[in-house]
């Protein structure tokens, strides 16, 4: 059925050509900043109060000679209702967006400039609904998960450019549940983080690129509770250092902290390298006092890489 024949009784048809202008954005079109300014022809009404409906095609063009379009979208009523189809200036098509009432409906599909796919994703009434992959322009796939719901519900993976794994993980209603296995660049051994209604829950283990262990902590509810020893042998005093290997080493006091490990700001731990900034602190009692862990960035290299210091305060020297 042509869209723009069957405008509603009393109204009268339009055809206007124009260019798009920022005020003119909807929220949809707001999203693509290249819209204003570019040539536009477009169908539709005019209804009882001289107001213009679109309602038919739809077409946007690069230039004011009108020979390559940009976008082609269908309306009814005011509404995209149809796919619309987005071309780059060399003509190539670069994707193809549903429409039902106004509201995404069906696979959104986007390709590479060399025709390779880059997106699949399913919508239903303006919601992430079913499977969703993405792809690098070298063909190699680079996410997959699937949605209900506009949440990722079920196995979701991701990959680096080079087919190298990103993530393996497992999310219910959009929220981390059970085990994740997060990959940094070239690293050969997952990092290990578990999950209960997206909190971190249990045994939290984090890998140097080489595979040795950086650090392990234990969680509940989201809250650190314990780094990998037992939490109720460490006394008032004592300062504990957690090697990559595993091993731990305990001092008892802290002259013996300094004049050891040559280290006067005994109060800033180091944590395993990561790629934030600034530092982090995580706090959690013990039978008799208070343990500090502090995480702050270490350059690659350094030779307290990979190093953690738990401090119990309240002892004296």
């Amino acid at each position: 059925m042509d869209d723009y024949a069957s405008i509603p009784p009393g109204t009268r048809r339009r055809e206007q050509s124009g260019i798009i202008g920022r005020s003119g954005l909807d929220e949809i079109d707001s999203g693509d900043p290249e819209l204003a300014g570019k040539p536009v022809d477009e169908q539709g009404y005019l209804d009882s109060q001289d107001r213009f409906i679109r309602q038919g095609r739809r077409t946007v063009w690069f230039d004011g000679d009108r020979r390559v379009k940009y976008r082609e979208d269908l309306w009814f009523g005011g509404k995209r209702h149809g796919v619309q189809v987005n071309w780059p200036k060399d003509g190539t098509k670069s994707g193809e967006v549903p429409f039902v009432d106004g509201r995404l409906h069906g696979e959104v599909r986007h390709w590479h400039q060399d025709g390779l796919p880059s997106l699949s994703a399913w919508y239903r009434h303006g919601r992430q609904d079913g499977p969703r992959i993405e792809w690098y322009a070298n063909g190699r796939k680079g996410f997959e998960a699937s949605y209900a719901d506009d949440q990722a519900h079920g196995p979701l993976r991701a990959w680096y450019e080079d087919g190298s794994p990103k993530e393996e993980s497992q999310l219910s209603e959009g929220r981390y549940e059970g085990l994740a296995r997060v990959w940094g660049p070239q690293s050969r051994k997952a990092d290990e983080l578990n999950y209960k209604a997206g909190k971190l829950h249990g045994v939290v283990i984090r890998h140097a690129r080489d595979g040795r262990v950086l650090s392990k902590a234990a969680y509940r509810d989201g809250v650190l509770v314990a780094p990998s020893l037992d939490v109720r042998t460490v006394g008032i005093g004592e300062f504990l250092k957690l090697m990559e290997d595993g091993a731990v080493l305990t001092q008892k006091s802290r002259s013996t902290f300094r004049s050891i490990w040559r280290e006067d700001a005994w109060s800033e731990m180091f944590g395993p390298p990561h790629q934030g900034a600034g530092t982090y602190r995580w706090s959690y009692t013990c039978l008799d006092g208070v343990l500090e862990l502090t995480n702050r960035p270490v350059l690659e290299g350094d030779e307290q890489e990979g190093q953690i210091w738990v401090s119990v305060y309240g002892g004296s020297d």
